[in-house]
Protein backbone atom coordinates (compact mmCIF):
# COMPACT_ATOMS: atom_id res chain seq x y z
CA UNK A 1 0.00 0.00 0.00
CA UNK A 2 3.04 2.66 1.09
CA UNK A 3 4.64 1.73 -2.25
CA UNK A 4 1.35 1.84 -4.28
CA UNK A 5 1.05 5.18 -2.23
CA UNK A 6 4.11 6.81 -3.16
CA UNK A 7 4.49 5.78 -6.53
CA UNK A 8 0.86 8.19 -6.47
CA UNK A 9 2.46 10.75 -5.68
CA UNK A 10 5.39 10.45 -7.57
CA UNK A 11 3.67 10.49 -10.77
CA UNK A 12 0.97 13.55 -9.35
CA UNK A 13 4.42 15.68 -9.05
CA UNK A 14 5.75 14.77 -12.32
CA UNK A 15 2.21 15.12 -14.13
CA UNK A 16 2.18 19.04 -12.33
CA UNK A 17 5.51 19.88 -13.04
CA UNK A 18 5.40 18.55 -16.81
CA UNK A 19 1.81 20.73 -16.44
CA UNK A 20 3.56 23.86 -15.56
CA UNK A 21 6.23 23.71 -18.31
CA UNK A 22 3.67 23.38 -20.98
CA UNK A 23 1.69 26.50 -19.20
CA UNK A 24 4.77 28.26 -19.16
CA UNK A 25 5.81 27.59 -22.92
CA UNK A 26 2.30 28.52 -23.91
CA UNK A 27 2.38 31.88 -21.76
CA UNK A 28 5.92 32.66 -23.25
CA UNK A 29 4.47 32.06 -26.80
CA UNK A 30 1.16 33.60 -26.22
CA UNK A 31 3.31 36.65 -25.04
CA UNK A 32 5.82 36.53 -27.69
CA UNK A 33 2.92 36.48 -30.28
CA UNK A 34 1.34 39.63 -28.89
CA UNK A 35 4.57 41.28 -28.88
CA UNK A 36 4.80 40.49 -32.45
CA UNK A 37 1.58 41.16 -33.39
CA UNK A 38 2.25 45.13 -31.50
CA UNK A 39 4.99 45.23 -33.65
CA UNK A 40 3.22 44.76 -36.78
CA UNK A 41 0.52 47.06 -35.61
CA UNK A 42 2.99 49.71 -35.13
CA UNK A 43 4.86 49.12 -38.81
CA UNK A 44 1.34 49.57 -40.15
CA UNK A 45 0.31 52.85 -38.22
CA UNK A 46 3.92 54.60 -39.26
CA UNK A 47 3.69 53.70 -42.69
CA UNK A 48 0.38 54.67 -43.52
CA UNK A 49 1.18 58.12 -41.35
CA UNK A 50 3.97 58.56 -43.99
CA UNK A 51 1.24 58.29 -46.61
CA UNK A 52 -1.25 59.93 -45.49
CA UNK A 53 1.84 63.01 -45.73
CA UNK A 54 3.01 62.45 -49.28
CA UNK A 55 -1.27 62.55 -49.46
CA UNK A 56 -1.13 66.26 -47.87
CA UNK A 57 1.83 67.23 -50.02
CA UNK A 58 0.65 65.68 -53.17
CA UNK A 59 -2.93 67.85 -53.03
CA UNK A 60 -0.80 70.95 -51.79
CA UNK A 61 1.52 71.24 -54.26
CA UNK A 62 -0.46 68.79 -57.25
CA UNK A 63 2.46 66.34 -57.78
CA UNK A 64 0.66 64.92 -60.40
CA UNK A 65 3.45 63.04 -61.45
CA UNK A 66 3.90 60.88 -58.34
CA UNK A 67 0.05 59.96 -57.27
CA UNK A 68 -0.71 58.91 -53.72
CA UNK A 69 -1.37 55.05 -54.89
CA UNK A 70 2.39 54.90 -56.38
CA UNK A 71 4.11 56.08 -53.03
CA UNK A 72 1.92 53.57 -51.63
CA UNK A 73 3.13 50.62 -53.92
CA UNK A 74 6.86 52.40 -53.01
CA UNK A 75 6.94 51.86 -49.30
CA UNK A 76 5.21 48.28 -49.37
CA UNK A 77 8.32 47.70 -51.58
CA UNK A 78 10.40 48.98 -49.06
CA UNK A 79 8.81 47.65 -46.01
CA UNK A 80 8.83 44.28 -48.25
CA UNK A 81 12.71 44.56 -48.59
CA UNK A 82 13.00 44.84 -45.19
CA UNK A 83 11.39 42.04 -44.32
CA UNK A 84 12.79 39.80 -46.78
CA UNK A 85 16.54 40.86 -45.48
CA UNK A 86 15.32 40.33 -41.95
CA UNK A 87 12.82 37.33 -41.84
CA UNK A 88 13.95 33.93 -41.47
CA UNK A 89 12.34 31.79 -44.11
CA UNK A 90 8.86 33.00 -42.72
CA UNK A 91 7.09 35.48 -44.77
CA UNK A 92 3.65 37.45 -44.95
CA UNK A 93 1.27 35.77 -47.12
CA UNK A 94 -1.80 37.82 -48.75
CA UNK A 95 -5.08 36.52 -47.42
CA UNK A 96 -8.21 36.56 -50.55
CA UNK A 97 -10.89 36.93 -47.50
CA UNK A 98 -9.41 39.55 -45.55
CA UNK A 99 -9.54 41.67 -48.92
CA UNK A 100 -12.85 40.84 -49.49
CA UNK A 101 -14.76 41.55 -46.83
CA UNK A 102 -12.10 43.98 -44.80
CA UNK A 103 -10.74 45.89 -47.26
CA UNK A 104 -12.87 46.20 -50.60
CA UNK A 105 -16.59 47.05 -48.57
CA UNK A 106 -14.81 50.69 -47.56
CA UNK A 107 -13.71 51.29 -50.85
CA UNK A 108 -16.67 50.27 -52.77
CA UNK A 109 -19.00 52.20 -50.75
CA UNK A 110 -16.73 55.03 -50.61
CA UNK A 111 -17.25 55.26 -54.18
CA UNK A 112 -21.01 54.71 -54.48
CA UNK A 113 -21.95 56.88 -51.19
CA UNK A 114 -19.56 59.55 -52.79
CA UNK A 115 -20.65 59.89 -56.61
CA UNK A 116 -21.42 63.33 -57.74
CA UNK A 117 -25.29 63.03 -59.34
CA UNK A 118 -24.67 65.87 -62.02
CA UNK A 119 -21.67 63.74 -63.49
CA UNK A 120 -22.84 60.19 -62.73
CA UNK A 121 -26.22 60.32 -64.03
CA UNK A 122 -26.08 61.92 -67.43
CA UNK A 123 -23.36 59.77 -68.06
CA UNK A 124 -24.80 56.50 -67.36
CA UNK A 125 -25.55 55.13 -70.21
CA UNK A 126 -21.89 55.54 -71.38
CA UNK A 127 -20.68 54.33 -68.61
CA UNK A 128 -22.76 50.76 -68.25
CA UNK A 129 -21.19 50.10 -71.94
CA UNK A 130 -17.97 50.87 -71.14
CA UNK A 131 -18.31 48.99 -67.83
CA UNK A 132 -20.32 46.14 -69.36
CA UNK A 133 -19.65 45.69 -72.96
CA UNK A 134 -15.74 47.05 -72.76
CA UNK A 135 -15.11 44.13 -69.69
CA UNK A 136 -16.40 41.20 -72.29
CA UNK A 137 -14.73 42.53 -74.77
CA UNK A 138 -11.56 42.47 -72.93
CA UNK A 139 -11.61 39.32 -71.53
CA UNK A 140 -12.29 37.36 -75.08
CA UNK A 141 -9.55 39.47 -76.45
CA UNK A 142 -7.31 38.42 -73.47
CA UNK A 143 -8.25 34.86 -73.08
CA UNK A 144 -8.53 33.44 -76.66
CA UNK A 145 -5.29 35.43 -77.32
CA UNK A 146 -3.66 33.91 -74.03
CA UNK A 147 -5.19 30.36 -74.75
CA UNK A 148 -3.49 30.49 -78.27
CA UNK A 149 -0.46 31.06 -76.69
CA UNK A 150 -0.92 28.45 -74.03
CA UNK A 151 -1.22 25.85 -77.23
CA UNK A 152 2.39 26.98 -78.28
CA UNK A 153 3.63 26.52 -74.89
CA UNK A 154 4.99 30.07 -74.84
CA UNK A 155 2.74 31.19 -71.29
CA UNK A 156 2.53 28.35 -68.43
CA UNK A 157 -1.67 27.95 -68.89
CA UNK A 158 -3.95 24.66 -69.59
CA UNK A 159 -3.40 24.14 -73.51
CA UNK A 160 -6.81 22.00 -73.49
CA UNK A 161 -9.38 23.85 -72.02
CA UNK A 162 -10.06 27.93 -72.68
CA UNK A 163 -11.87 28.76 -69.27
CA UNK A 164 -8.48 28.87 -67.25
CA UNK A 165 -7.62 31.54 -70.13
CA UNK A 166 -10.64 33.11 -70.05
CA UNK A 167 -10.63 33.54 -66.00
CA UNK A 168 -7.20 35.05 -66.30
CA UNK A 169 -8.89 37.38 -68.84
CA UNK A 170 -11.57 38.22 -66.93
CA UNK A 171 -9.96 39.10 -63.24
CA UNK A 172 -6.99 41.03 -65.58
CA UNK A 173 -9.75 42.78 -66.97
CA UNK A 174 -10.68 45.08 -63.95
CA UNK A 175 -9.53 48.53 -63.58
CA UNK A 176 -8.69 50.47 -61.00
CA UNK A 177 -7.57 53.74 -61.27
CA UNK A 178 -7.15 55.51 -58.25
CA UNK A 179 -4.85 57.34 -58.81
CA UNK A 180 -6.08 58.93 -62.27
CA UNK A 181 -9.39 59.63 -60.61
CA UNK A 182 -7.07 61.52 -57.46
CA UNK A 183 -5.09 63.50 -59.94
CA UNK A 184 -8.35 64.33 -62.27
CA UNK A 185 -9.90 65.83 -59.20
CA UNK A 186 -6.65 67.98 -58.58
CA UNK A 187 -6.63 69.10 -62.01
CA UNK A 188 -10.15 69.95 -62.85
CA UNK A 189 -10.05 67.97 -65.54
CA UNK A 190 -13.19 67.68 -67.76
CA UNK A 191 -16.19 66.56 -66.37
CA UNK A 192 -17.63 64.05 -69.00
CA UNK A 193 -13.96 61.98 -68.93
CA UNK A 194 -13.91 62.39 -64.96
CA UNK A 195 -17.71 60.66 -64.79
CA UNK A 196 -16.55 58.06 -67.44
CA UNK A 197 -12.93 56.93 -66.02
CA UNK A 198 -14.32 56.90 -62.93
CA UNK A 199 -17.91 55.01 -62.84
CA UNK A 200 -16.28 52.68 -65.54
CA UNK A 201 -13.69 51.73 -62.73
CA UNK A 202 -16.29 51.15 -59.93
CA UNK A 203 -18.84 48.94 -62.27
CA UNK A 204 -16.02 47.34 -63.74
CA UNK A 205 -15.04 46.10 -60.52
CA UNK A 206 -18.14 44.31 -60.48
CA UNK A 207 -18.82 43.53 -63.53
CA UNK A 208 -14.85 40.94 -63.66
CA UNK A 209 -15.36 39.72 -60.41
CA UNK A 210 -19.06 38.60 -61.22
CA UNK A 211 -17.53 36.91 -64.52
CA UNK A 212 -14.79 35.69 -63.24
CA UNK A 213 -17.10 33.80 -60.47
CA UNK A 214 -19.29 32.62 -63.15
CA UNK A 215 -16.78 31.41 -65.21
CA UNK A 216 -15.03 29.42 -62.06
CA UNK A 217 -18.03 27.43 -61.95
CA UNK A 218 -17.63 26.63 -65.19
CA UNK A 219 -14.20 25.51 -64.46
CA UNK A 220 -13.39 21.90 -64.80
CA UNK A 221 -11.74 21.65 -61.55
CA UNK A 222 -14.79 22.64 -59.66
CA UNK A 223 -17.37 22.21 -62.42
CA UNK A 224 -20.65 19.23 -61.73
CA UNK A 225 -19.88 18.15 -64.82
CA UNK A 226 -16.38 16.30 -65.37
CA UNK A 227 -16.72 15.39 -68.70
CA UNK A 228 -16.66 18.93 -70.11
CA UNK A 229 -13.70 18.96 -71.56
CA UNK A 230 -14.15 21.70 -73.46
CA UNK A 231 -15.76 25.22 -73.61
CA UNK A 232 -17.17 26.18 -76.60
CA UNK A 233 -19.73 29.16 -77.77
CA UNK A 234 -22.85 27.35 -76.22
CA UNK A 235 -21.54 27.33 -72.72
CA UNK A 236 -20.20 31.12 -73.55
CA UNK A 237 -23.80 31.85 -74.14
CA UNK A 238 -24.63 29.95 -70.44
CA UNK A 239 -22.26 31.83 -68.51
CA UNK A 240 -23.47 35.56 -70.16
CA UNK A 241 -27.18 34.56 -69.35
CA UNK A 242 -25.93 33.49 -65.90
CA UNK A 243 -23.57 37.08 -65.43
CA UNK A 244 -26.53 39.18 -66.26
CA UNK A 245 -29.16 37.13 -63.78
CA UNK A 246 -26.40 37.93 -60.92
CA UNK A 247 -25.62 41.08 -61.62
CA UNK A 248 -29.59 42.36 -62.17
CA UNK A 249 -30.04 40.33 -58.55
CA UNK A 250 -27.12 42.31 -57.17
CA UNK A 251 -28.47 45.60 -58.20
CA UNK A 252 -32.15 44.90 -56.48
CA UNK A 253 -30.52 44.02 -53.45
CA UNK A 254 -28.40 47.23 -52.82
CA UNK A 255 -31.15 49.17 -53.96
CA UNK A 256 -33.53 47.35 -51.62
CA UNK A 257 -31.18 48.12 -48.18
CA UNK A 258 -30.75 51.64 -49.16
CA UNK A 259 -34.87 52.12 -49.29
CA UNK A 260 -35.26 50.52 -46.26
CA UNK A 261 -32.47 52.04 -44.44
CA UNK A 262 -33.98 55.25 -45.81
CA UNK A 263 -36.99 54.34 -45.15
CA UNK A 264 -36.21 53.45 -41.37
CA UNK A 265 -34.86 57.39 -41.08
CA UNK A 266 -37.01 59.08 -42.04
CA UNK A 267 -39.78 57.52 -39.93
CA UNK A 268 -38.00 57.61 -37.11
CA UNK A 269 -36.83 61.26 -36.66
CA UNK A 270 -35.83 60.66 -32.65
CA UNK A 271 -32.72 59.14 -33.33
CA UNK A 272 -31.52 62.78 -34.69
CA UNK A 273 -30.90 62.95 -31.23
CA UNK A 274 -28.23 59.64 -30.70
CA UNK A 275 -25.50 60.67 -33.07
CA UNK A 276 -24.09 57.02 -32.62
CA UNK A 277 -26.86 55.32 -34.01
CA UNK A 278 -27.61 57.27 -37.18
CA UNK A 279 -23.52 56.21 -37.81
CA UNK A 280 -24.35 52.49 -36.49
CA UNK A 281 -27.34 52.22 -38.28
CA UNK A 282 -25.62 53.18 -41.63
CA UNK A 283 -22.52 51.27 -41.71
CA UNK A 284 -24.44 48.27 -40.27
CA UNK A 285 -26.78 48.65 -43.77
CA UNK A 286 -23.80 48.91 -45.91
CA UNK A 287 -22.22 45.99 -44.76
CA UNK A 288 -25.26 43.94 -44.45
CA UNK A 289 -25.84 44.55 -48.42
CA UNK A 290 -22.24 43.56 -49.15
CA UNK A 291 -22.70 40.14 -47.03
CA UNK A 292 -26.11 39.40 -48.65
CA UNK A 293 -24.70 39.68 -51.58
CA UNK A 294 -21.91 37.55 -51.52
CA UNK A 295 -23.64 34.87 -48.81
CA UNK A 296 -26.47 34.56 -52.06
CA UNK A 297 -23.39 33.94 -54.37
CA UNK A 298 -24.36 37.41 -56.19
CA UNK A 299 -22.25 40.24 -56.78
CA UNK A 300 -21.50 42.40 -53.26
CA UNK A 301 -19.70 44.75 -54.54
CA UNK A 302 -22.73 45.64 -56.91
CA UNK A 303 -25.08 45.93 -54.32
CA UNK A 304 -22.78 47.85 -52.31
CA UNK A 305 -22.09 50.61 -54.68
CA UNK A 306 -25.86 50.89 -55.46
CA UNK A 307 -27.09 50.83 -52.20
CA UNK A 308 -24.53 53.57 -51.20
CA UNK A 309 -25.70 55.40 -54.37
CA UNK A 310 -29.71 55.73 -52.70
CA UNK A 311 -28.23 56.20 -49.11
CA UNK A 312 -26.40 58.93 -50.27
CA UNK A 313 -29.67 60.91 -52.57
CA UNK A 314 -31.72 59.96 -49.83
CA UNK A 315 -30.49 58.54 -46.10
CA UNK A 316 -27.56 60.72 -45.64
CA UNK A 317 -30.13 63.77 -45.72
CA UNK A 318 -32.22 62.17 -43.09
CA UNK A 319 -29.04 62.44 -40.82
CA UNK A 320 -28.72 65.29 -38.47
CA UNK A 321 -26.06 68.09 -39.59
CA UNK A 322 -23.57 66.83 -37.51
CA UNK A 323 -24.34 62.89 -37.76
CA UNK A 324 -24.18 63.57 -41.98
CA UNK A 325 -20.98 65.27 -41.47
CA UNK A 326 -19.22 62.53 -39.73
CA UNK A 327 -21.04 59.92 -41.63
CA UNK A 328 -19.19 61.69 -44.99
CA UNK A 329 -15.81 61.82 -43.37
CA UNK A 330 -15.73 58.32 -41.97
CA UNK A 331 -16.34 57.28 -45.34
CA UNK A 332 -13.95 58.95 -47.15
CA UNK A 333 -11.29 57.97 -44.27
CA UNK A 334 -11.79 54.36 -44.26
CA UNK A 335 -11.82 54.23 -48.01
CA UNK A 336 -8.63 55.95 -48.29
CA UNK A 337 -6.90 54.00 -45.32
CA UNK A 338 -8.28 50.83 -47.30
CA UNK A 339 -6.95 51.79 -50.64
CA UNK A 340 -3.69 52.57 -49.47
CA UNK A 341 -3.39 49.00 -46.66
CA UNK A 342 -3.90 47.40 -50.20
CA UNK A 343 -0.97 49.09 -51.97
CA UNK A 344 0.85 48.51 -49.69
CA UNK A 345 0.17 44.76 -49.27
CA UNK A 346 0.86 44.84 -53.10
CA UNK A 347 4.45 45.85 -52.55
CA UNK A 348 5.37 43.67 -50.05
CA UNK A 349 4.17 40.74 -51.98
CA UNK A 350 5.91 41.68 -54.90
CA UNK A 351 9.17 41.53 -53.09
CA UNK A 352 8.22 38.45 -51.00
CA UNK A 353 7.76 36.82 -53.99
CA UNK A 354 11.27 36.54 -55.13
CA UNK A 355 11.76 34.51 -50.92
CA UNK A 356 13.06 30.93 -51.97
CA UNK A 357 10.51 30.53 -49.25
CA UNK A 358 7.52 32.05 -51.22
CA UNK A 359 5.29 29.34 -53.21
CA UNK A 360 5.06 32.28 -56.31
CA UNK A 361 6.63 31.03 -59.54
CA UNK A 362 7.66 33.92 -62.20
CA UNK A 363 7.07 33.72 -66.32
CA UNK A 364 8.79 36.61 -67.76
CA UNK A 365 7.03 34.97 -71.05
CA UNK A 366 3.76 35.35 -69.59
CA UNK A 367 4.26 38.93 -68.05
CA UNK A 368 5.48 40.72 -71.37
CA UNK A 369 2.35 39.07 -73.11
CA UNK A 370 0.31 39.79 -70.71
CA UNK A 371 0.97 43.10 -70.61
CA UNK A 372 1.06 43.55 -74.23
CA UNK A 373 -2.58 42.35 -74.42
CA UNK A 374 -4.15 44.31 -71.72
CA UNK A 375 -2.63 47.42 -73.57
CA UNK A 376 -3.97 46.02 -76.76
CA UNK A 377 -7.55 45.41 -75.54
CA UNK A 378 -7.87 48.73 -73.48
CA UNK A 379 -6.86 50.46 -76.82
CA UNK A 380 -9.39 48.26 -79.03
CA UNK A 381 -12.34 48.43 -76.39
CA UNK A 382 -12.02 52.06 -75.85
CA UNK A 383 -11.68 52.98 -79.91
CA UNK A 384 -14.74 50.46 -81.06
CA UNK A 385 -16.88 51.70 -78.07
CA UNK A 386 -15.91 55.18 -78.52
CA UNK A 387 -17.14 54.81 -81.77
CA UNK A 388 -20.27 53.31 -81.52
CA UNK A 389 -21.12 56.10 -78.62
CA UNK A 390 -20.50 59.27 -80.81
CA UNK A 391 -23.39 58.34 -82.96
CA UNK A 392 -26.22 58.80 -79.76
CA UNK A 393 -24.18 61.40 -77.84
CA UNK A 394 -24.62 65.06 -78.11
CA UNK A 395 -20.97 65.50 -76.58
CA UNK A 396 -18.78 63.24 -78.61
CA UNK A 397 -16.38 61.39 -77.10
CA UNK A 398 -12.95 63.32 -78.64
CA UNK A 399 -9.96 61.54 -79.25
CA UNK A 400 -8.03 63.17 -76.80
CA UNK A 401 -10.80 61.74 -74.13
CA UNK A 402 -9.72 58.38 -75.38
CA UNK A 403 -6.03 58.83 -75.11
CA UNK A 404 -6.70 59.54 -71.80
CA UNK A 405 -9.56 56.67 -71.26
CA UNK A 406 -6.55 54.12 -72.30
CA UNK A 407 -3.77 55.54 -69.95
CA UNK A 408 -6.55 55.39 -67.24
CA UNK A 409 -7.10 51.75 -67.83
CA UNK A 410 -4.91 50.87 -64.62
CA UNK A 411 -4.75 47.31 -62.95
CA UNK A 412 -5.79 47.43 -59.55
CA UNK A 413 -5.78 45.15 -56.28
CA UNK A 414 -9.41 43.21 -56.95
CA UNK A 415 -7.45 41.88 -59.91
CA UNK A 416 -4.50 40.67 -57.73
CA UNK A 417 -7.23 39.05 -55.06
CA UNK A 418 -8.82 37.13 -57.62
CA UNK A 419 -5.55 35.80 -59.37
CA UNK A 420 -4.83 34.31 -55.63
CA UNK A 421 -8.20 32.18 -55.64
CA UNK A 422 -7.66 30.60 -59.42
CA UNK A 423 -8.07 26.80 -58.36
CA UNK A 424 -5.62 25.46 -61.37
CA UNK A 425 -1.99 24.26 -61.38
CA UNK A 426 -1.19 27.68 -63.07
CA UNK A 427 -2.43 29.70 -60.13
CA UNK A 428 0.96 30.69 -59.04
CA UNK A 429 2.01 32.14 -62.33
CA UNK A 430 -1.30 33.43 -62.68
CA UNK A 431 -0.85 35.58 -59.20
CA UNK A 432 2.50 36.72 -60.13
CA UNK A 433 1.79 38.12 -63.78
CA UNK A 434 -0.90 39.94 -62.11
CA UNK A 435 1.20 41.34 -59.77
CA UNK A 436 3.69 42.81 -62.35
CA UNK A 437 0.58 43.78 -64.39
CA UNK A 438 -0.93 45.68 -61.54
CA UNK A 439 2.18 47.46 -60.39
CA UNK A 440 3.44 48.26 -63.60
CA UNK A 441 0.38 50.13 -64.89
CA UNK A 442 -0.16 51.63 -61.43
CA UNK A 443 3.39 53.14 -61.64
CA UNK A 444 3.94 54.07 -65.33
CA UNK A 445 0.22 55.14 -66.63
CA UNK A 446 -0.69 56.23 -63.11
CA UNK A 447 2.20 58.27 -63.38
CA UNK A 448 1.50 59.39 -67.38
CA UNK A 449 -1.85 60.48 -66.37
CA UNK A 450 -1.59 64.36 -65.22
CA UNK A 451 0.97 64.83 -67.40
CA UNK A 452 -0.95 63.74 -70.95
CA UNK A 453 -3.90 65.38 -69.15
CA UNK A 454 -1.84 68.85 -68.64
CA UNK A 455 -0.63 68.37 -71.95
CA UNK A 456 -4.05 67.79 -74.26
CA UNK A 457 -5.62 70.39 -72.71
CA UNK A 458 -8.28 68.55 -70.77
CA UNK A 459 -7.55 70.41 -67.40
CA UNK A 460 -10.37 73.36 -68.21
CA UNK A 461 -13.66 71.78 -66.64
CA UNK A 462 -14.94 74.70 -63.89
CA UNK A 463 -17.13 75.93 -66.31
CA UNK A 464 -18.62 72.63 -67.78
CA UNK A 465 -19.05 71.10 -64.10
CA UNK A 466 -21.46 74.19 -63.55
CA UNK A 467 -23.03 74.04 -66.58
CA UNK A 468 -24.20 70.31 -66.27
CA UNK A 469 -24.63 71.03 -62.76
CA UNK A 470 -27.66 73.62 -63.87
CA UNK A 471 -28.88 70.64 -66.26
CA UNK A 472 -28.95 67.76 -63.64
CA UNK A 473 -30.88 70.01 -61.05
CA UNK A 474 -34.07 68.05 -62.96
CA UNK A 475 -32.57 64.68 -63.62
CA UNK A 476 -32.71 62.58 -60.26
CA UNK A 477 -32.05 59.14 -60.04
CA UNK A 478 -35.77 58.04 -61.40
CA UNK A 479 -38.08 60.34 -63.16
CA UNK A 480 -37.57 63.79 -61.94
CA UNK A 481 -40.71 65.71 -60.62
CA UNK A 482 -42.11 62.09 -59.91
CA UNK A 483 -39.10 61.16 -57.35
CA UNK A 484 -39.24 65.29 -56.00
CA UNK A 485 -43.27 64.57 -55.16
CA UNK A 486 -43.45 60.55 -54.17
CA UNK A 487 -40.44 59.15 -53.70
CA UNK A 488 -38.91 61.53 -51.37
CA UNK A 489 -41.92 61.87 -49.59
CA UNK A 490 -41.58 58.03 -48.33
CA UNK A 491 -37.91 58.00 -48.26
CA UNK A 492 -36.70 61.26 -47.29
CA UNK A 493 -33.49 63.13 -49.55
CA UNK A 494 -32.78 66.34 -50.01
CA UNK A 495 -35.70 68.99 -52.02
CA UNK A 496 -33.97 72.24 -53.14
CA UNK A 497 -35.97 74.98 -51.68
CA UNK A 498 -38.04 77.68 -54.01
CA UNK A 499 -36.58 80.54 -53.49
CA UNK A 500 -38.97 82.97 -51.84
CA UNK A 501 -40.23 86.08 -53.88
CA UNK A 502 -39.89 89.53 -51.95
CA UNK A 503 -41.90 92.94 -52.40
CA UNK A 504 -40.75 96.47 -51.27
CA UNK A 505 -43.39 98.78 -50.60
CA UNK A 506 -42.79 100.85 -54.12
CA UNK A 507 -43.81 97.62 -55.50
CA UNK A 508 -40.19 96.74 -56.92
CA UNK A 509 -39.37 93.04 -56.54
CA UNK A 510 -35.55 92.58 -54.41
CA UNK A 511 -33.22 90.17 -53.86
CA UNK A 512 -33.49 88.83 -50.57
CA UNK A 513 -30.71 89.52 -48.02
CA UNK A 514 -30.14 86.53 -45.69
CA UNK A 515 -28.36 86.33 -42.46
CA UNK A 516 -27.71 84.60 -39.23
CA UNK A 517 -27.85 87.60 -37.11
CA UNK A 518 -30.90 88.91 -35.48
CA UNK A 519 -32.41 92.27 -36.83
CA UNK A 520 -31.71 93.52 -33.21
CA UNK A 521 -28.06 92.70 -33.21
CA UNK A 522 -27.53 94.56 -36.84
CA UNK A 523 -29.14 97.39 -36.00
CA UNK A 524 -26.42 97.32 -32.96
CA UNK A 525 -23.60 96.68 -35.27
CA UNK A 526 -25.02 99.65 -37.55
CA UNK A 527 -25.15 101.87 -34.91
CA UNK A 528 -21.73 100.81 -34.06
CA UNK A 529 -20.62 101.63 -37.28
CA UNK A 530 -22.00 105.10 -37.36
CA UNK A 531 -24.87 103.74 -40.06
CA UNK A 532 -28.51 104.78 -39.58
CA UNK A 533 -30.36 102.02 -37.84
CA UNK A 534 -33.07 99.92 -39.91
CA UNK A 535 -35.83 102.32 -40.57
CA UNK A 536 -37.38 101.56 -43.67
CA UNK A 537 -40.49 99.98 -43.76
CA UNK A 538 -40.53 96.55 -43.60
CA UNK A 539 -41.29 94.06 -46.74
CA UNK A 540 -43.83 91.36 -47.31
CA UNK A 541 -42.77 88.01 -47.85
CA UNK A 542 -44.30 86.21 -50.20
CA UNK A 543 -44.12 82.28 -50.83
CA UNK A 544 -44.87 80.70 -54.22
CA UNK A 545 -45.15 77.33 -51.33
CA UNK A 546 -45.05 76.64 -47.85
CA UNK A 547 -41.70 77.83 -47.23
CA UNK A 548 -40.44 78.16 -43.89
CA UNK A 549 -40.34 81.68 -42.39
CA UNK A 550 -37.58 80.39 -40.81
CA UNK A 551 -35.16 80.14 -43.54
CA UNK A 552 -34.48 83.98 -43.64
CA UNK A 553 -34.11 85.88 -39.92
CA UNK A 554 -33.24 89.47 -41.64
CA UNK A 555 -34.26 91.20 -44.29
CA UNK A 556 -32.92 94.64 -44.91
CA UNK A 557 -34.84 97.31 -46.49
Amino acid sequence: MKLHHRSSLATAKRDSSETEGISSEVGVNSSSNHYLTGVNALWMAGVMGVVLCYKYLFHKNKIVYFPESVASVFVGIFVGGILLIASSGSIPNFKPEMFFYVFLPPIIFKAGFGVERTMFFPNIGSIIVFAFFGTIISTLVIGFSLFGLAKANIVPLNAHNAVESLMFGALISSTDPVSTVSIMSSLDTNPMLHALIFGESVLNDAVCITLYKTLEGFHPFLSEKPSMESFDIKEFGHVMIIFCGITLVSILIGVVFGVLCSMLSKRSPRIKHHPEIEMGMTFIFAYGCYCVGEILEMSGITALFFCGIVMSRYHSHNLSESSRIAVSSSVQAFGFFAETAVFIVLGITAVTSFSAASKYQWSPEFVGMGLILCVVSRCFQVSLLSFLLNFGLREKITTKMQIVMILAGLRGAVSFALSLQVPTHSSNHIATTTLAIVIATTVVQGGLTGWLIQRLDLNHGTAKKLEDCEISKKNTIFCGACEEDCVSRVLGGAKEPKTPRYEGTAGFRASPIVSSQPVANLDAKNNENGLAPRTAPAQRLVHSDNYSANAVEAVRA
